[in-house]
């Protein structure tokens, strides 16, 4: 059995092959790291999120003829719920991908989500045109989780699932 992050092969670099053990060495996880249950339900997790994004960005899209006549808005005004989506997504999913490289990816993803959840709170209960932009734009904070989540799905997953059709010498 192998030791606390070691490979069978005897590598102690936590399952990166190296030229003592060769490619096609099989490797352990190191110890702390979720079983693949875990990593399933970070994966799911993580999936579904990324289709909540998504859906979030253009469910609007259909009912803006119904939010122009409940809030008696033009056209022109109530556009601005994609445009403000959409253009607080393309500010904010550079800038939070480059604060999660460098303070840590789970803060920032969890920071992420917390400004989504109060711009869904906030476009849920508002009842002007301004609150609904303002709540949409919040919203459009989420695209952030395309580029933080796949490094944070491929973290506690150990090289050998990340990796299962290695060429040999390679």
């Amino acid at each position: 059995m192998a030791s606390r992050g070691t490979s069978i092969g005897g590598n102690r670099a936590g399952g990166v092959p190296t030229a003592s053990t060769g490619a096609a060495a099989v490797f352990s996880a190191p110890t702390g790291h979720p079983d693949s249950r875990g990593g399933r339900r970070l994966i799911l997790a993580l999936g579904l999120g990324a289709m909540v994004v998504s859906m979030m960005q253009t469910l609007v899209v259909p009912v803006l003829g119904i939010v122009q006549r409940d809030l008696h808005a033009s056209a022109s005004a109530v556009s601005w719920l994609t445009t403000a989506t959409l253009l607080s997504a393309a500010v904010s999913t550079p800038l939070l991908s480059r604060v999660g490289d460098q303070y840590g990816r789970r803060p920032v993803l969890l920071g992420v989500l917390a400004v989504t959840s109060v711009g869904s709170v906030l476009a849920a209960l508002s009842d002007s045109l301004p609150l609904l932009i303002t709540g949409r734009a919040l919203q459009g904070v989420a695209t952030a989780v395309f580029p933080l989540g796949p490094p944070r799905r491929r973290q506690p997953l150990p090289t050998a699932r990340l990796r299962p059709y290695s060429r040999p010498g390679r």
